[in-house]
């Protein structure tokens, strides 16, 4: 007992630990999401635009990991028009994120890029130590599918709830 942190030391031993790379083991993953309307509306200016964007928006990224080095930033860009693709499949360091531009065409189902990105931020998907992840969802217009389910499928999951949600309107 007593204030020797109780009972696990007495004044003859002293712990010893193994050596462990404390930035390893006390970094967790910050999770960025894209979700990019690449629909026939954002032809031009619009998807140009979006694309310069995210290209400036990438150093800034590698900037805010850099000096944040117990975050490990995890970058992902889901698209959506008629179809929904993952443009960054699969969560990539900040540092090593290679941006593709993105062309435009077709409908806006952005209710179907909601479910699809609630489907990846599970506990499954997302195992150790996270961060709530960021979303940022860049728009020009009305979605023209079912907005409402795929809210719900995208905070029903369980990192979609605690999520910090950016909606930026082009």
């Amino acid at each position: 007992g007593g204030a020797g942190g109780g009972g696990l030391m007495t004044d003859e031993t002293v712990p010893v630990l193994p050596a462990l790379d404390l930035a390893r083991l006390v970094r967790r993953q910050l999770h960025v999401i894209l979700a990019l309307d690449c629909s026939g509306s954002m032809r031009g200016s619009k998807i140009a635009s979006l694309n310069y964007a995210i290209r400036a928006a990438i150093p800034e990224l590698r900037s805010v990991a850099a000096d944040n080095p117990e975050v490990d930033v995890r970058v992902r860009a889901v698209r959506f028009a008629s179809t929904v693709t993952w443009h960054i499949a699969d969560p990539a360091p900040v540092d090593a994120l290679d941006w593709t531009d993105l062309q435009a065409d077709g409908e806006t189902h952005m209710g179907d890029a909601l479910a699809a990105i609630g489907a990846a931020l599970t506990r499954e998907a997302l195992p150790g130590r996270q961060l709530p992840p960021v979303i940022v969802l860049a728009s020009d217009g009305q979605p023209s599918d079912d907005i409402e389910a795929g809210l719900a499928a995208l905070l029903g999951s369980y990192y979609g709830g605690r999520a910090l949600r950016v909606a930026i309107s082009i």
